[in-house]
């Protein structure tokens, strides 16, 4: 395959390996990033981007077709696969109240993580308030423990 256009990304190795064969089976020839250590390292695969899928230009639009449905295909009913912003900032707030029990900073700093990720103007009322109670619960608990430990190492 000499000229080659991307038409997929996947996190993970085992993931590309799958649709790969999916696709040769509708005659399109795929290729897929070279591993330069024999696989030694498919577990860093998915910090370093990823794997991707390359197919021959004549055949990019029909490839692009057959893995839309194909991921469509592999979603599992009543598994919601991305969060609304009101599902993230209610996990957030979860999360909070779950760090004043257990873990507090790495929790509450995650749900901070969590919080700086919700689009707010997508927020109806309730997640307003699991926003903002989440915000106050995890940055009251992080500016304490801050505080706390300067005193301890001044």
């Amino acid at each position: 395959m000499n000229a080659k256009l991307e038409v997929d990304t996947h996190k993970m190795p085992l993931d590309a390996e799958l649709a790969k064969p999916y696709l040769e089976s509708f005659d399109i020839r795929v290729g897929r990033d070279s591993d330069p250590t024999g696989g030694a390292t498919s577990a860093l695969e998915p910090m370093a981007g990823g794997v991707h899928l390359f197919v021959e230009p004549k055949n990019t639009a029909r490839a692009t077709a057959l893995l839309r449905a194909y991921h469509g295909a592999q979603r599992v009913p009543g598994v919601q696969t991305y969060e609304s912003a009101d599902d993230l900032a209610s996990r957030a707030f979860r999360t909070s109240l779950l760090g004043l029990v257990l873990f507090p900073i790495v929790m509450h700093i995650y749900a901070i993580v969590m919080l700086v990720k919700v689009p707010r103007r997508a927020l109806s009322t309730k997640g307003r308030w699991h926003f903002a109670l989440a915000l106050a619960t995890s940055l009251l608990v992080v500016t304490a423990a801050a505080a706390y430990l300067g005193k301890q190492f001044v």
